[in-house]
């Protein structure tokens, strides 16, 4: 979707070569674009609530208290990191908005990282599940990056 300032400026250049009026351009370019344009489609929920409530009996203390609540951005957080694993080595800024702030996220889940707060999560994933190795992969890399920096930091040898 075009912002309304950008569709301003966009109908003022058409209109100065086409010498139509302001809302006569304003018109056709919201139409073309409506017709254009599509609806940003639901996102899949990444948990059944059943597979929810196995992750948050394993997240303990404050974490699991808060995660219990009705609207959970817990749960909204999980589901995009789920959604980070299974997209195939995607950045975090192609993270959809629907899931919050890329940066937000991605700082979250490496904070949770150091932690060690993931091994409850992937722990509440069944088994055979692919995404319980996709998050499993990605919690291993992003560790190891870490780990990385620290000895580069330190300058020790690896």
């Amino acid at each position: 979707m075009i912002s309304a300032p950008m569709l301003q400026t966009v109908a003022r250049i058409m209109l100065t070569e086409n010498q139509e009026s302001l809302e006569t351009t304003i018109s056709r370019l919201t139409q073309t674009q409506d017709a254009t344009a599509s609806p940003s489609p639901e996102l899949a929920p990444q948990l059944s609530d059943a597979e929810w409530a196995n992750i948050v009996t394993g997240l303990g203390g404050r974490l699991g208290a808060r995660a219990r609540g009705h609207k959970s951005s817990a749960r909204c957080f999980i589901e995009a990191v789920l959604w980070m694993a299974g997209s195939d080595d995607a950045y975090w800024r192609c993270l959809p908005i629907e899931y919050g702030a890329n940066h937000s996220v991605y700082v979250r889940f490496s904070r949770w990282v150091k932690a060690g707060q993931w091994e409850p999560v992937i722990a509440g994933l069944p088994e055979s599940d692919a995404r319980r190795a996709d998050l499993s992969r990605l919690v291993a890399t992003h560790r190891a990056s870490l780990e990385r920096k620290q000895r580069y930091a330190n300058h020790q040898p690896a």
